[in-house]
């Protein structure tokens, strides 16, 4: 891991044609790197991506593949989240969709960029070194009130329904996010 962060330098986007490519899986944290990612493209002038879904990381070297032999896209970025559970399964998913990804840039001549994320096992994380506490201290700093408690189900659909509610963050036992809206 490096800890040598490069110089920010402002990208003129004006006339490039971006495509991401995003899993389903783990949908809330893979739509926040989408939302981020688009939002980033936009600044820097780019036309509006073409954003595309797939099942899940595992396919995302497929669909990237597909775009650059039948499309002319600048450059592709594909997104997932994988998270550890009790197999090794995130490693092998990690390991060959970073070799597949390199392998389509390199032999399509479209610059193929690898945004999936491969996250050790969530517990009391949402992703390695970002905890629900860092997330509501984030929230706060960016002026977003944020209150933590118990709510019922029908206490959130019908805050959700009246206006009262609304954008809710849930985080269930599981330890998987739903965003709701």
């Amino acid at each position: 891991m490096s800890l040598d962060i490069p110089s920010i330098q402002e990208i003129d986007g004006n006339g490039l044609r971006i495509a991401i490519i995003a899993s389903r899986y783990n949908e809330a944290l893979v739509d926040s790197l989408v939302h981020h990612a688009s939002a980033t493209l936009t600044a820097a002038g780019t036309e509006a991506p073409l954003i595309e879904r797939v099942p899940g990381a595992a396919e995302l070297p497929f669909a990237a593949s597909t775009l650059a032999h039948h499309s002319s896209f600048d450059a592709i970025i594909v997104i997932g989240v994988v998270i550890a559970g009790d197999t090794n399964h995130h490693e092998i998913i990690g390991d060959s969709t970073a070799s597949a990804l390199l392998n389509i840039s390199t032999t399509q001549k479209v610059p193929v960029i690898n945004g999936i994320l491969v996250s050790p096992e969530t517990s009391d994380t949402i992703l390695n070194g970002v905890t629900r506490d860092s997330v509501i201290t984030l929230a706060g700093d960016l002026g977003i009130d944020v209150e933590i408690r118990k709510i019922s189900v029908t206490e959130l659909e019908s805050g959700l329904q009246t206006g009262a509610v609304s954008e809710a963050l849930v985080s269930a036992p599981q330890r998987r996010l739903n965003p709701l809206n």
